[in-house]
């Protein structure tokens, strides 16, 4: 005779030690009164066995236990017979328990800790835990209480999470105060949290942090809560979501939508939160190495990858002046390095904001005698501020001595008076080219450091534009004779042709004037 759950008040069979919904324990007076399911594990056949009997029509989609064999209904998280839970997640449980042992072992508060640990990024590398222990009832104010955890090798900066869902109303924060080390984490609380109706909500959790060059970086998680009518018991409050709900009992043992013991007095029960990388909001890996629309190799120029034409001497040589068509003027210089500022004899370009007159003699005097370095190193391209009065990239100040990496599109402020656009340009192995673009004041006017060679021509990959249908060319610094050239690049099987660009003497060349000065 069938029994009901005292808890979640389903259907139970007699002779079962929980209830196979809610995990609940059954009264011992009920498994007493009617003894346990037999073993169903047959014992090895000493004979050949007669033909098998034909299976029950009245159970088709029974399936066994995969623990001890008994018959299991679709939709319970537990076998009542012998406890196993019920999910696909069964199949993780060597990995996810080792995960558990490190999380375990790690520099957490005294407190006890389920679900498996999963980082997020090696750039950023985070572990964020939620305390499920807590209860979310109607009308009651809660709190979430999250742990952010900085498992890298280096301190991480201005640590916050973010909350939003239709129970929450307007999205909800909470930020860490100063660096968060290495090792170490901090607890984030979200203590504004008054839901309005009783029910199940899908909340988005938001991470975000910046590393050691202070580039932000972000991942979202998911968390499934439950808010509690005002007199309704507590079952199952807080899960999280992969497949599905993730919790790992006391036992090690891993299931999926599984109910939550109740709260209790016993302190936080940290569980983490499964996080990928938000890519609505991290940035676009490309912007910092851009696909290379002509590689080095298309080019025949393969010899001048990772070739450095600057000498490690204080001698700056001033950047060498190409116009096209007697209007546009590109600053060249060949290497790893471009130095701009006031001084034009310590720079390799002096910057200026024009006109060059009275009226602006304050703001120039502003710009230090070398404001800022603009280095190449590989595939990372980066600004060391050594100014007086400050430079920025995209609104945020360095400070002297500062260096921070820069990407395509990025913007320069030199003493807030002159802006720089940057443009990245690649080889297919490395950073070909950087451009500077002035933005605003003499537009006309731009800065191009040249690591092995630049793309001239009229598309938007072209470091120098050339109107009309003129291009591709690749400009390159030949290393044989230290001399600027134009390199045509074959569209179909032409044979590659240079034009070299003697100083201060005018080329004709794709109906195109250019002059190196």
């Amino acid at each position: 005779m069938a029994t009901k759950c005292p808890k979640c008040d389903q259907a139970v069979e007699p002779g079962w030690r929980l209830c196979p919904f809610c995990s609940t324990e059954l009264p011992e007076e009920a498994s007493a009164e009617h003894p346990a399911p037999p073993s169903p594990m047959p014992s090895p056949p000493t004979a050949r066995p007669e033909a098998p009997a034909a299976p029950s029509p009245a159970l088709p989609q029974l399936q066994p236990c995969p623990r001890c064999r008994s018959p299991i209904t679709p939709g319970w998280y537990f076998c009542p017979a012998c406890e196993a839970p019920l999910t696909a997640a069964a199949a993780n449980v060597a990995g996810l328990e080792t995960a558990l042992e490190r999380a375990v072992d790690s520099n957490l508060p005294d407190v006890s800790i389920q679900g498996a640990v999963l980082t997020s990024s090696q750039d950023c590398p985070v572990e964020l835990l939620l305390d499920t222990s807590r209860e979310y009832r109607q009308g009651q104010r809660g709190v979430f209480r999250f742990l952010l955890r900085n498992v890298g090798s280096a301190a991480l900066g201005n640590p916050g999470i973010e909350l939003t869902g239709a129970s929450l109303g307007a999205a909800k924060s909470a930020a860490g105060a100063g660096p968060l080390p290495a090792g170490q984490h901090v607890e984030l609380d979200i203590t504004d949290f008054r839901p309005e109706v009783a029910g199940e909500d899908l909340l988005r959790v938001g991470v975000h942090v910046t590393n050691d060059e202070d580039e932000g970086c972000f991942w979202t998680g998911t968390v499934e809560i439950r808010v509690l009518a005002p007199e309704q018991a507590a079952h199952v409050n807080v899960s999280l979501q992969s497949a599905g709900p993730l919790v790992v009992d006391g036992e090690g043992m891993v299931n999926v939508a599984a109910p939550q013991q109740a709260p209790s007095a016993a302190g936080p029960r940290w569980t983490a939160i499964p996080l990928v990388v938000d890519t609505a909001r991290q940035p676009d890996p490309s912007r910092y190495f851009p696909e290379a629309g002509i590689t080095a190799e298309q080019a025949g120029l393969s010899h001048l990858l990772g070739m450095s034409r600057q000498d490690a001497t204080d001698t700056i040589a001033p950047a060498e002046c190409l116009t096209v068509d007697g209007r546009d003027r590109y600053f060249l210089v060949a290497g790893d390095t471009l130095v701009l500022g006031r001084n034009r004899g310590a720079c390799h370009v002096g910057l200026r904001v024009y006109p060059e007159n009275a009226l602006n003699e304050g703001v120039n005097m502003n710009i230090s005698g070398q404001h800022f370095t603009v280095k190449v190193s590989g595939p990372k391209v980066s600004v060391v501020d050594t100014s007086s009065y400050g430079t920025s990239v995209d609104g945020r100040l360095l400070g002297r001595g500062v260096e921070r990496r820069i990407w395509d599109g990025a913007e320069i402020r030199v003493v807030d008076a002159l802006r720089l656009r940057v443009r990245l340009f690649s080889d297919g192995q490395g950073i070909a080219a950087v451009l500077l673009e002035r933005i605003g004041n003499e537009p006309e006017e731009r800065y191009l450091l040249v690591r092995s060679f630049a793309v001239a021509g009229h598309d938007s990959a072209a470091a120098v534009r050339l109107p009309g249908e003129a291009g591709p060319f690749a400009l390159y610094l030949d290393p044989a004779d230290n001399t600027w050239k134009l390199r045509t690049l074959p569209t179909g099987g032409e044979t590659q042709l240079d034009t070299p660009l003697p100083p201060g003497q005018e080329v004709s060349l794709a109906q195109h004037t250019l002059c190196l000065m």
